[in-house]
């Protein structure tokens, strides 16, 4: 038993390097190519009839229409990328000013982000709970009713049958949101999004049998989300699910509706570990000892 305990510990430091080495090398390319950081995750435009193009319009045509300003938040991005588009559409001289308006909001006009009960330990209370969607907003619209816009997009997609399944199967929205935030990140390897639902199974069979998820994203949550306006070792003991037994405190990003639908129908398997190659090809085990010869496989070990 010991033998296997060490084996584990000494696997899990093997993948968590081999991980982050990976990671490493994708964000020094990305930075390379001259892809900004805040770019990959939210993105903010000025529709035709926008700021952009508004007052050449006007002039031209005398049209005094109000104007409208799209920002599109895609899946997985982190609330500080887009506290960011916020400051990039004008919305706030800074990004601490955005990430303050947002933990003084009322959350009670809300109905799913009001029901988080555990705020304390989270690096940030909004986390997970900005739909990755597309927003229209007028762009006169002052910080806090801008956010409350992109506050009130869950509100209208998780319903009817999303809200029944997740209550038929004894399950918070707010379980749902953290554990399809990880399935977001730990499937993001697969391009076409079939692999959701098995990756979905792993999580939830794990969750089911108490054991510690283990999942890289969490730890990649605490190092890449967080700095400089949160310390994550404050976090470290709320997120790291190498150390924690249960779900992480919250969210650690905007999850997809395909993840949080991969949450609520998992692929009917007994699944407990998975590990993909850099081509993307995701390999499923039962047990430790298929698992490690998976990581081979893929060229992990």
């Amino acid at each position: 038993a010991l033998k296997r305990v060490g084996m584990e510990i000494h696997m899990r430091n093997a993948v968590y390097i081999v991980g982050i080495l990976f990671c490493t090398m994708v964000l020094t390319a990305c930075r390379a190519a001259g892809e900004d950081e805040a770019s990959r995750s939210a993105s903010w435009n000025a529709e035709s009839t926008g700021v952009a193009e508004s007052e050449s319009a006007a002039e031209s045509s005398g049209d005094e229409a109000a104007s409208t300003i799209s920002l599109s938040v895609e899946p997985g991005s982190y609330v500080v990328d887009i506290a960011r588009t916020l400051v990039d559409a004008g919305y706030a001289s800074t990004v601490s000013e955005a990430l303050e308006a947002l933990e003084q909001m009322d959350p009670a006009p809300h109905r799913w982000w009001s029901q988080i009960a555990n705020r304390e330990e989270r690096a940030f209370a909004a986390e997970g709970y900005i739909a990755p969607i597309t927003y229209e907003l007028p762009p006169d619209a002052t910080l806090e009713e801008a956010l409350d816009v992109l506050l009130s997009g869950w509100d209208e997609q998780l319903t009817g049958d999303i809200e029944e399944q997740a209550a038929s199967q004894g399950l918070t929205m707010d379980q749902v949101l953290t554990m399809a935030s990880i399935v977001e990140y730990e499937s993001a390897r697969d391009a076409t999004g079939a692999v959701k639902p098995q990756v979905a199974a792993v999580v939830r069979n794990r969750v089911a049998q108490g054991m510690a998820l283990q999942m890289d994203v969490t730890i990649f949550y605490l190092q890449e989300a967080l700095e400089p306006y949160r310390d994550p070792e404050q976090y470290s003991a709320y997120y790291d699910t190498y150390e924690r037994s249960d779900l992480p405190a919250g969210p650690i990003g905007s999850p997809s509706l395909a993840s949080v639908e991969a949450v609520l129908a998992p692929a009917n398997t007994q699944d407990l570990f998975f590990v993909y190659d850099e081509a993307g090809t995701y390999y499923f085990a039962e047990d430790y000892e298929t698992h490690l010869s998976n990581c081979e496989t893929a060229g992990i070990l």
